[in-house]
């Protein structure tokens, strides 16, 4: 067995191990990535909205916004704008 592997290499025997394995490891698996894959969720939905409106903001307001994304997506009790309105 090769020890560097290409990233499709191993998507396909993780696709083909999933498809097989028992309850218990399937969660197991989850369990382990649940953070990565509900950020990356998240992340998707935030990105779909902003290219919906990104043609409608200024500069100023994408700021913001992705100013409140990432303090959302991180946790941040507070987000700066530098008085900006």
């Amino acid at each position: 067995m090769d020890i560097v592997m290409e990233a499709s290499g191993i998507r396909e025997k993780l696709h083909r191990y999933i498809e097989v394995a028992d309850e218990k490891k399937i969660r197991a698996i989850y369990t382990i990535l649940q953070n990565e894959i509900e950020a990356e969720c998240i992340d998707t939905t935030i990105n779909d909205a902003i290219m919906q409106y990104l043609p409608y903001l200024n500069t100023q307001q994408l700021k913001v916004v992705l100013d409140l994304v990432k303090a959302f997506v991180y946790g941040k009790r507070s987000v700066k704008n530098n008085g900006d309105p």
